[in-house]
């Protein structure tokens, strides 16, 4: 190969992109690695683990993770040059660890939203956009990010359905909604629209300012709420969520 691997990552990247891939990672400076330690030819498994555990991360999966994220460059030089060692997964431990969920009960489900109704100001929108939010979640096994980018004309209380127009890998859907779910929704649309707006674009669950609810928001309110009540699954550490629902469940 006569071009640099500055410039096959290039290559590499921009058909990635032309197959409707956005993430770039950190293969640039994998390839500067390469570049500038005079490696011309196949690349040997040595060196790309010799890049991935030069790392200061503090996290010990780390060097996994790297080598992992340039994995499918390194396949694409192997077809080039037809000998780069592709790395099997695994050599340098795993790339990941999913904490187990914490299923929460009923009685913790009730305890976070009374939480949630406690939260500041008394009069605003707020207390009441967590207490439906939380619900909504409970009774649909919607995702947080499915829930936050809901318009308001994504909620039929009249057919009794929700439409997920960006789910998981870009899919829409309908969610039917349990009929208990109907009168909280309405209430919380109410309040919602002496608050703001009603255009059909503005989001389902804003703030008292009017802004949309960023996951950030949720996440850090979330984590406040469930080390306030001492659930089980804030102290353990736990990716809380109710059992996951294909069908319309009550409101909690």
């Amino acid at each position: 190969m006569t071009a640099t691997f500055t410039e096959l990552a290039e290559d590499y990247l921009a058909m990635r992109r032309g197959l409707g891939c956005r993430r770039e990672t950190c293969l640039r400076g994998f390839a500067g690695f390469l570049d500038r330690s005079g490696q011309r030819g196949p690349v040997p498994l040595s060196l790309s683990a010799g890049w991935a555990t030069a790392t200061s991360a503090s996290d010990p999966r780390n060097p996994a993770r790297r080598l992992a994220a340039v994995r499918g460059f390194l396949r694409h030089l192997a077809t080039l040059d037809g000998s780069t060692e592709i790395p099997a997964p695994g050599p340098i431990g795993p790339a990941r660890h999913r904490t187990p969920p914490h299923v929460c009960s009923d009685d913790e489900i009730a305890s976070l939203l009374r939480a949630a109704a406690a939260l500041s100001p008394e009069r605003g929108l707020r207390p009441q956009c967590y207490v439906t939010l939380f619900s909504l979640l409970a009774c649909t096994g919607l995702r947080i990010c499915e829930a936050l980018a809901l318009a308001r004309d994504d909620v039929d209380l009249a057919e009794g359905v929700i439409t997920v127009r960006a789910g998981k890998g870009g899919k829409s859907r309908l969610v039917p909604l349990h009929e208990s779910a109907l009168e909280p929704l309405r209430a919380c649309l109410s309040r919602r629209d002496r608050f703001g707006a009603t255009a059909g674009s503005a989001a389902f669950f804003r703030t008292d300012d009017h802004d949309r609810l960023t996951c950030a928001a949720v996440r850090s309110t979330f984590k406040g709420l469930r080390s306030d009540d001492g659930s089980a699954g804030a102290a353990k550490g736990g990716r809380d969520r109710r059992a996951s629902t294909t069908f319309a469940t009550g409101w909690p």
